[in-house]
């Protein structure tokens, strides 16, 4: 392991760097972590250290990244990192003191290892550590590692009535759907009546649809920004009479008159009669572009000032002394334009300024009202609320949930630090920072810190930096233990050579040592190559079409002659023995990774691989509905679904997934016999949906007609789609329960919000096999490659083209992020500089996040390319001093390519290849021009099989296992054959045939040819989960009507008999004198919503625990406790009659609803949809008591009072069963009604508490 000393010229900073066996330090610490040098491995140790050391049970120490993928590998390395401590403190413990007094490593050159096994044994407490260790292995799930989201939601649910969060709220992946509700919703209010030539004059200055839109989101996902410019209060569009009489007049002139207009001023450029200042070729063309803009309506800035060349004014201007200027009937009339747009037009910006600060007041406001009411949350709100309820500014409880979450927590580790926000980061602070009492670690890289685009802020990071260098608490991990020496020698020469390689001041560059000698790569010449592309024919740059369509076939033909080379990597390898050994192979695709920038570069990388036999997958953001199987698959889909609609099979039939070309679809349409066979096909595909599944069928397509998708070129890729997109519908069928009509629908909407796709949904590789690897820099990020290729680095970043809005950090107010919304208003200009600035800086971030994602060597392109002056890699090659403001950077980077020859773009590469004593190398792309074959990969030998006999040592558990109230009773043979298909949905012979209905009680129910079935049921419980209870028709109607077809239920038949039959059920009386009169009396905040439970049965995760539960041991149960009960013999019976196998485990189940009463009574209510007959009668006491008995509700409302019970005794101190239950309701829907009898459709039961303590009992294992 080597320490580097600065190289000449590099700044040096006081901050240490971090010893891991250092005593720990309460308050506070920050770890900046450069590439490579162990972040994760840090995180784990300390994790270690705090339990092995400081006796913190792992659940008290918590542990925030920023994704779900970091968490994973996060939690496995802290487990991994736990288990091996163990091993070798336990291996340790026959060894002799007299070990450690030469104070030499004595496990495997492990110093965390060597100082906890010093630690247990100097210190006599080795059964302590053993014992801590131990116990943090097997409580393992406990531990408390999650994303910043997770850590959030479960404060929330922990602490609800502390923080004012409800306690039943779903969470929703995306708020884009409510936000273009709302935008849309205040558009028709403020522009329903604005007259249409206005709107059309407003349209330009960003007062159309989508940019609100646009804005609508920004504002939501900024909720704290300050919005500039002030409102200049102006409230009703401006009437604009001189503006449109002017367009009006100039459309007739410029009609008339444009060719000639246009040729007189053509004509005096050419003669050198118009000053070249304010004319040239290109001036005029934007100008005719502009007059053709302006008279479509617009009265955008842009085009009136590019208009100006037209303008009699300016062209008298223009015009030398002495000169004649032409003249026009168009000059005069886009004078006359331009000198009414300057007028009248303040009227319309002023108007258009007003506009968006009342959008985006309205956005902040209303969506998050609309979310409330709908019992959503976005993953965002998560964070603000609690950030707002730990606010001693927002919240009267802030200091007692602050209190609440410290006592949960004695240490705190925060991964990815650099990625913060505010938000984020208030969070913690109000919580975590300068406690004494606890540990806090921040581990992060603020150089690479390149998600702006997702939230994250650099300037909290500097700001929370700025707080711990003031305490002298920053330390350092500056050892790489990726890279080898020359890449990492060649990585200091790049960044470390001068100051403020980051165009930011609080951002240095650490020399960084290394661990990893250059044997692993023992062939390359050097850790990094550049290869420089030379100007042809002294152009001024490198030809835009030579970028876009050689420099991928240049990439592809590198990495062909890397693999038909001679270079060999060594890796070490641990044998069947035990014993490491070192290996020799050639180099693989798999050990290949080309980054870029963008999807369509990696796909033009992709199929330039392809063309030299090189395999290869794309690895990026990507949904899978944005792809074009998932347009092919939503037409054949719709196709099979209703195959006698000739468009919709002929449109399928021309699908490349049916392989079939013009002709032969031709051939098709004139053969009635060969038509009505393809037909026959797609309803042959029909049945098998409708009778079997989805999957069924889609299967049957894979294996059967779109097989030749795999002969194509990227045949693999294409059938990874389609596979996936298959899963996803079989996912979506099954766990939504779509009918057929439903899941095209479904598919249709995902594919309408691919871009708003979830982890799930994103493109998967096509393959495990061997292939390079083409991801974005922003994916690669925490991945690492033995060798990489990062051929577009010369591409500057974006230029910003927010041209209605833009976020910003405003440097004369500390910095503070602030959203403009006046583009044509004073400092816009200033504003939109400091975005490029802010852009242009993470720009070098991710230059360094590319060029330290590689073990062995890393190469890039790089020469005089159009605006290769304003990249990144320009700036590291060849600036001069450091930037640290806009304007340093535009100094830095600014248009200086053509005083540039290729002679000094290669003088500073040479002068970077001596700094780096030959850890870089420049090579010349154009003068290697030898042919490079296509690659073919070696044919892998067979190996050898073997086989050996299994002998099990023990007989395997079999009556552990998940189970609920489905699968207690799914096997009755009180329940009819008919009947196990539809679960609880049953028909009148079921229910109801044994009642005689009394003459008075004989009207039929509404819902009397309602359908039957699953699909009404989930139907009916989803609406009455979204739904407010005491909501009015027509939202109500909204959500009946979007939710039928989801359940393959007619809309247009039952969308009004189904709004009014729930309105009515909702106000039926329930028919008791305590509690809620009718469930319409119940508030959002008196209701929890499908509340979830698992409870441990019979030992839980314990193997072997109590004993386990069966139909015996459940019907001792209710026959010794619930004897007094009316049904008590019935239901015995019924239970002895259950055949479910002995069950030990978990028992689940979810409660449909959970509702408290105005005196502070709970209650859990069960939705049914049963069809006990016809008429109200059926669903009288007798009719529900006997479905109740029937179908074993009677044991599920048992088992979920268990579940409730314990849940509320759990979260509420103090709860009283007797006092604080009110009991159960069961609603048979389809019976209940304002005009029936009370309690028509309704079964209520308050279980003894003796029986459901009983019932607890024997669940947990206790034999009765």
């Amino acid at each position: 392991m080597t320490t580097p000393s600065p190289l000449p010229g590099a700044a040096t900073t006081e901050r240490a760097p971090f010893d891991l066996t250092a005593p720990l330090v309460r308050g506070g610490m920050l770890l900046e972590a450069s590439a490579g040098t162990g972040k994760t491995y840090s995180i784990a140790s300390l994790v270690v250290r705090l339990v092995a050391e400081e006796g913190v049970p792992i659940d008290q120490i918590l542990t925030v990244t920023f994704t779900n993928a970091a968490t994973a590998e996060l939690r496995e390395r802290v487990r991994r990192r736990l288990t091996r401590t163990l091993e070798a403190v336990e291996a340790s413990r026959e060894e002799q003191l007299t070990l450690f007094d030469d104070g030499k490593s004595v496990w495997s050159g492990d110093r965390l290892l060597d100082h906890i096994i010093r630690h247990a044994h100097g210190s006599q407490e080795m059964a302590n550590v053993l014992g801590r260790l131990r116990t943090a292995i097997e409580s393992f799930d406990r531990a408390q590692i999650s994303t910043i989201h997770g850590f959030c939601q479960r404060m929330l649910q922990q602490n609800a009535l502390a923080s004012g969060a409800s306690f039943e709220t779903n969470l929703v992946d995306s708020e884009k759907a409510v936000i273009r509700e709302v935008v849309e919703d205040f558009w028709l209010k403020e522009l329903f009546h604005a007259d249409k030539p206005v709107l059309a004059a407003l349209e330009p200055l960003g007062l159309d649809l989508k940019t609100a839109t646009a804005l609508g989101e920004l504002a939501a996902s900024h909720p704290d920004a300050p919005v500039v410019p002030p409102d200049p209060g102006v409230d009703a569009p401006p009437p604009l009479p001189r503006l449109a009489e002017a367009q009006g007049r100039l459309a007739e002139a410029w009609r008339a008159g444009w060719r000639s207009a246009s040729d007189a001023l053509e004509t005096a450029l050419s003669r050198g009669a118009l000053d070249p200042r304010g004319y040239s070729k290109a001036k005029l063309k934007d100008g005719k572009d502009a007059l053709w803009r302006l008279l479509d309506g617009s009265i955008a800035r842009v085009h009136m000032n590019a208009a100006r060349v037209f303008d009699a004014a300016f062209i008298r201007r223009c015009t030398p002394a002495g000169g004649i200027p032409p003249t026009s009937h168009v000059y005069d009339c886009v004078k006359d334009l331009r000198d009414a747009y300057k007028e009248e037009v303040k009227g319309a910006l002023d108007f258009a300024l007003s506009f968006r600060h009342r959008l985006i007041t309205r956005v902040r406001a209303e969506v998050v009202r609309r979310r409330e009411e709908r019992a959503e949350r976005s993953y965002d709100d998560l964070l603000r609320i609690l950030r707002d309820a730990l606010d001693p500014q927002r919240s009267e409880t802030a200091a007692l949930l602050a209190n609440t979450i410290r006592s949960q927590y004695r240490a705190v580790l925060i991964d990815e630090f650099q990625d913060t926000d505010p938000v984020q980061w208030a969070i913690f602070k109000q919580v975590f920072l300068d406690q004494d009492d606890h540990w806090l670690y921040l581990i992060g890289d603020p150089k690479q810190a390149i998600y702006r685009f997702r939230g994250a802020d650099i300037h909290t990071y500097i700001a929370v930096q700025e707080h711990f260098d003031a305490r002298g608490r920053v330390r350092t991990l500056a050892t790489s233990y990726r890279s080898d020496e020359r890449l990492v020698r060649a990585q200091n020469a790049l960044f470390g050579w001068r100051d403020g390689p980051f165009a930011n001041r609080a951002i240095a560059y650490e020399p960084v040592g290394h661990t990893h000698d250059n044997d692993r790569f023992p062939d390359a010449a050097a850790g990094v190559r550049v290869r420089f592309v030379a100007r042809r024919r002294k152009r001024r740059t490198i030809d835009t079409d030579w970028r876009n369509r050689d420099l991928p076939k240049r990439v592809a033909r590198d990495i062909a002659k890397t693999l038909h080379g001679k270079a060999r990597l060594r890796e070490a390898q641990t044998g069947p023995d035990g014993k490491p050994s070192v290996t020799t192979r050639a180099v693989a695709p798999r050990d290949c990774a080309v980054l870029v920038r963008t999807n369509p570069q990696a796909r033009d990388i992709q199929s330039a691989l392809r063309e030299y036999g090189i395999p290869s997958v794309l690895h990026g953001p990507d949904s899978v509905f944005d792809t074009d199987e998932a347009a092919e698959l939503e037409r054949l889909l719709a196709a099979i679904l209703e195959p006698s609609r000739t468009t919709l099979a002929r449109t399928a039939l021309a699908t490349e997934l049916m392989g079939q070309d013009a002709a032969a679809i031709d051939r098709l349409d004139g053969t009635p016999e060969a038509w009505e066979a393809w037909v026959g096909e797609l309803r042959a595909w029909q049945r098998m949906w409708s009778e079997h599944s989805f999957v069924h069928m889609f299967r049957d397509l894979v294996a059967g007609p779109i097989t030749h998708v795999l002969g194509w070129k990227d045949g693999e890729r294409r059938m990874a789609n389609l596979l996936h997109l298959g899963e996803l519908l079989h996912r979506a069928a099954v766990e939504e329960e779509l009918q057929p009509a439903g899941l095209v629908d479904w598919l249709r909407l995902a594919r309408r919000g691919a871009a708003d796709g979830e982890d799930a949904q994103q493109l998967r590789l096509e393959s495990d096999a061997d292939a390079v690897e083409v991801v974005t820099i922003h994916k690669s990020k925490g991945l690492e490659y033995p060798l990489v290729w990062c051929p577009y680095l010369f591409r500057p970043e974006k230029e910003y083209r927010g041209h209605k809005h833009q976020v910003f950090h405003d440097p004369d107010d500390g910095d503070r992020e602030k959203i403009d919304i006046g583009p044509d208003f004073k400092q816009w200009a200033d504003h939109a500089h400091q975005v490029g600035y802010e852009l242009s800086a993470e720009g070098l971030r991710l230059l360094y996040v590319a060029l330290t994602r590689a073990s062995h060597q890393c190469t890039l392109w790089w020469g005089g390319f159009y605006d290769a002056d304003r990249s990144p890699l320009w700036y590291l090659f060849n600036r001069e001093a450091a930037a640290t403001s806009a304007d340093d950077l535009d100094e830095a980077m600014g248009g200086k390519l053509a005083e540039w020859d290729d002679s000094r773009l290669v003088e500073r590469v040479e002068a970077l290849v001596a700094r780096s004593g030959g850890a870089v190398a420049l090579e010349h792309e154009l003068s290697d021009n030898a042919e490079v074959p296509p690659w073919q990969p070696a044919t892998p030998e067979a190996a050898g099989l073997s086989a050996r006999a299994y002998r099990r040592s023990a007989e395997l558990e079999d009556t552990w296992r998940r189970t609920s109230f489905s699968g207690l009773t799914r096997d009755v043979p009180f329940v009819p054959e008919a009947a196990q298909s539809a679960a609880d949905e049953v028909t009148p012979e079921d229910d109801g045939a044994w009642l005689l209905a009394a003459d008075d009680d004989s009207a039929k129910i509404p819902w009397a040819d309602l359908p039957k079935g699953r699909g009404t049921g989930n139907f009916l419980h989803k609406v009455l989960e979204l739904a407010d209870f005491q909501w009015p028709r027509a939202p109500m109607r909204a959500l009946v009507a979007e939710q039928l077809p989801v359940f393959g239920l007619d809309g247009e038949v039952w969308a009004d008999r189904v709004t009014d039959g729930l309105l009515d059920a909702l106000h039926a009386p329930l028919g008791r004198a305590e509690g809620p009169a009718t469930l319409s009396a119940l508030t959002l905040a008196q209701r929890f919503n499908e509340l979830d439970f698992t409870f441990p049965l019979a030992g839980g995760s314990a193997i072997r625990g109590g004993e386990a539960l069966d139909p015996a041991g459940l019907a001792r149960v209710f026959a010794s406790v619930a004897a007094d009960h009316p049904h008590a013999n019935d239901w015995v019976e019924r239970l002895e009659a259950l055949t479910f196998a002995p069950a030990r485990g978990f028992l689940t189940g979810s409660i449909d609803l959970t509702f408290r009463d105005a005196q502070g009574r709970w209650y859990l209510a069960d939705y049914k949809s049963n069809h006990l007959g016809e008429t109200v009668a059926d669903y009288g006491p007798e009719g529900v008591a006997h479905a109740i008995s029937h179908h074993h509700y009677f044991l599920q409302y048992h088992l979920y009072t268990v579940g409730l019970w314990r849940y509320l005794s759990w979260r509420i101190p103090g709860f009283d069963y007797e006092r604080d239950f009110g009991g159960v309701y069961y609603l048979f829907l389809r019976g209940m009604s304002a005009g029936h009898p009370p309690g028509t459709g309704v079964y209520y039961d308050r279980p003894a508490l003796p029986l459901v303590a009983a019932l607890a009992a024997r669940l947990d294992g206790e034999r009765r």
